[in-house]
């Protein structure tokens, strides 16, 4: 709890600027001084007010100022992308006030105590590294302080040789502990992210794998719908897309129209220039009558030189007219194969209905009885049943 109301803390002062700190490691740096602040600013405003009260003027004006130095730097973060340097100013700040506590003792020098709280804050601050550094400075600098001309100007806190001992040994080993913590800190946070890495990675290369599976997969429906020599609908496909346009005819009764298209004497075609000849004329003439529909209407192979075409809204005399067009264009082309030119005719069977009375099988039945009526009075032709 204690630690998402810091987390929270810090997060809602970051979102304060877009300059705020970015990384991760700024965003732990700033969610400890958040920790040092709502500690810390308290405590040395009350330390302060005591220390007016107890007649101390000299430590207190240096103990508020420190605390609002500390304050202050919240503000100053939310315009700076990195806040290590108002860490490092505040750092300095509490640094000086910890080394004139250290030089003036307090009762029984007691007041020296308060510097086993820098190890713990420097390295919260700057990391293992930095923060073992600062812990130390703090030392080289009182003891420069403690035997300078400057101390004359206050008066010395006198320190038993055990205290001394004492101090030195139990300060050491809050240095050496902050710096593990922190160093541990450190060390499983960058694990824990490299392993997020790696589970990223994973993730990403699963969901490109089940990307492909699923664009092969997509592929094989394609694939299975779709007639491999004329890239038109097969027969299963194109029943499939007929008995859904079915179902809207039957909903709205527009006029719809059924075609079946037969290539003539294809037998003979295959018998004369071979069956690879034969592919070819079935791919020509699928791609007449494509030219001849609308891109909205239906078309399947249905056998294997037989087409079938479902007209959308037309009526019988326009489903006529665009078979007669197809049937023209087609036998009037001829159809290079090498080095032959082949060619063919189609006979075409229509049934039109505008009512939802017939089934679907009823109207390809005749149709197919008005294409065997084109065949069997001379091929080349349409025929529409009425």
């Amino acid at each position: 709890m204690i630690v998402d109301f810091f987390n929270n803390m810090a997060k809602k002062i970051a979102l304060f600027s877009d300059k705020a700190p970015i990384s991760k490691e700024a965003k732990t740096r700033l969610q400890h001084y958040v920790i040092f602040l709502v500690l810390g600013f308290p405590t040395m405003v009350l330390f302060g007010l005591y220390s007016f009260y107890k007649g101390n003027t000299t430590l207190a004006l240096i103990i508020l100022p420190s605390a609002l130095a500390l304050l202050a730097g919240i503000f100053i973060i939310r315009s700076l992308k990195d806040g290590t340097w108002v860490y490092r100013i505040n750092a300095i700040v509490y640094m000086s006030l910890l080394t004139y506590m250290i030089m003036i003792g307090g009762e029984d020098g007691s007041k020296a105590l308060w510097s086993f709280t820098w190890p713990l804050i420097s390295c919260f601050l700057f990391g293992y590294i930095e923060g073992s550094l600062w812990s130390i400075l703090l030392l080289v600098v009182t003891l420069i302080a403690y035997n300078s001309p400057i101390a004359q100007l206050v008066e010395r806190y006198n320190y038993s040789p055990d205290f001394q001992i004492r101090f030195l040994i139990i300060y050491g080993m809050c240095v050496v502990l902050s710096s593990w913590f922190e160093y541990s800190r450190a060390f499983y946070r960058q694990e824990s992210h490299q392993r997020n890495l790696r589970l990223d990675r994973e993730h990403i290369k699963l969901k490109k794998e089940i990307e492909a599976r699923q664009a092969l997969q997509e592929q094989l429906i394609t694939t299975a719908k779709i007639d491999s020599l004329t890239g038109i609908l097969n027969r299963g496909a194109f029943w499939e897309s007929a008995e859904l346009e079915w179902e809207k005819h039957q909903r709205f009764s527009d006029t719809l129209s059924f075609a079946i298209l037969d290539i003539d004497h294809f037998k003979r075609i295959n018998d004369t220039f071979g069956h690879p000849a034969g592919d070819e004329v079935i791919r020509q003439v699928v791609n007449s009558t494509l030219k001849g529909i609308r891109t909205f209407d239906i078309i399947g192979r249905i056998g294997g030189e037989e087409f079938a075409i479902i007209m959308l809204k037309t009526s019988s005399n326009d489903a006529k007219k665009i078979a007669k067009r197809i049937c023209k264009k087609i036998g009037t082309e001829s159809i290079k194969y090498q080095n032959e030119s082949i060619k063919c005719t189609v006979s075409c069977g229509i049934y039109s209905t505008a009512n939802n009375q017939h089934s679907l099988d009823s109207i390809y039945q005749k149709a197919d009885q008005a294409l065997y009526l084109a065949k069997r009075t001379g091929r080349n032709q349409v025929v529409a049943e009425h």
